[in-house]
């Protein structure tokens, strides 16, 4: 919790803050076309770019951020992996 109330209020010009789930794997749409890569370039899963889940953990947003959005994440947030990616470490 600390982390993240730490990064709002080092955040800048970005109006809030919250908590993901960070992974590294190959994602297909239902029709079994990639999502996040090419099939002519498979990339270790750690190559690939990170996708992010929001995992509803932590939010932290300031009134007058929530009533210019109408909703707890901003229009300029700041992603907070709250656990070790797929492969290990935080991103």
């Amino acid at each position: 919790m600390d982390r993240v109330i730490e990064r709002y209020f080092e955040a800048g010009d970005h109006d809030s803050v919250f908590t993901v789930n960070t992974f590294h794997s190959r994602f297909y749409w239902p029709d079994g076309k990639p999502l996040n890569h090419d099939l002519a370039v498979m990339l270790p899963t750690q190559d690939l770019p990170p996708l992010y889940e929001e995992n509803s953990c932590l939010y932290v947003f300031s009134r007058d951020s929530f009533a210019a959005a109408g909703r707890r994440i901003g229009e300029r947030p700041v992603l907070v992996p709250d656990r070790p990616a797929r492969g290990g470490g935080y991103r």
